[in-house]
């Protein structure tokens, strides 16, 4: 059993700094923020058929940047390496289509894809070496205090072997002077069928359907005008296809305009 945990999969979208990379917060024209963080994983269990007791250690390093095209459109981008390995870069865009009253709207598209041939098959790995086009949106409502509520869904439209998914997630938060923070907790349901059953094994790993349930949280504080610092915190509660990964994560955020 032992040697079958090592070729296991566990699959997690990478949130060492916070829950998903679309949020409800625009940069400005020209503004751009730009983040480099560290997050430790580990995990105990492996949610499958039944739950299997295993070992396993990730060291994430993420790069990530948004740019602010218009006061309400942005673009984002980000690029994770897992143990030394490039794994799924992120491109997205939104546009804030409606604000009344304290509420915004805003639809986003993102697509990620693989930056090398990683081996999917391996309790190291952190995704389905997977082309996914992504529709998002995003709900927020944030009235004249530092408290705010976000929603957003996601239909995640993969290539074939790796099964579709739906996502969601609510996050509230609160932003005052030099201080944010905020506490999510996300959804995931794959439309996949397939999941391990121990000693029966699999042609393709990614064929695996993955499914979870998370929470988290981030707190931020800006120590100077254009620099501020990031700590934050996840755990996998429940899921199929994953492991019960707990992440804790430190990122330094630096701010800067482009004419």
């Amino acid at each position: 059993m032992k040697a079958l945990l090592t070729s296991l999969i566990l699959f997690i979208t990478f949130a060492s700094s916070a829950q998903g990379l679309v949020d409800g917060f625009f940069k400005g024209k020209g503004r751009t923020d730009m983040a480099l963080g560290f997050a430790y994983e580990k995990a105990k269990l492996y949610y499958a058929q039944n739950t299997i007791e295993y070992g396993r250690e990730l060291f994430i390093f993420n790069t990530f940047a948004e740019y602010g095209i218009t006061n309400k459109w942005d673009v984002i981008a980000s690029a994770p390496i897992i143990n030394g390995k490039p794994q799924d870069a992120s491109f997205f865009t939104k546009y804030e289509v409606l604000k009344w009253k304290g509420l915004s709207v805003i639809p986003a598209v993102g697509i990620s894809f693989p930056m090398s041939n990683y081996n999917t098959e391996t309790s190291q790995s952190i995704g389905q070496r997977a082309t996914n086009l992504q529709p998002k949106l995003v709900l927020q409502y944030k009235p004249n205090t530092p408290w705010f509520i976000q929603t957003q869904a996601t239909y995640q439209n993969t290539l074939v072997p790796v099964p579709h998914a739906w996502n969601w997630s609510a996050k509230i938060g609160y932003g005052a002077g030099k201080w944010y923070g905020d506490l999510w907790f996300e959804n995931q349901t794959s439309l996949g069928d397939a999941i391990f059953l121990g000693p029966i094994p699999y042609n393709d790993f990614r064929e695996l359907g993955v499914s979870y349930q998370r929470f988290g949280g981030v707190i931020y504080y800006q120590l100077k005008e254009r620099f501020g610092i990031s700590v934050s915190a996840s755990k996998v509660l429940n899921g199929r296809n994953i492991g019960s990964a707990g992440i804790v994560g430190v990122s330094g955020v630096w701010k800067f305009r482009v004419e």
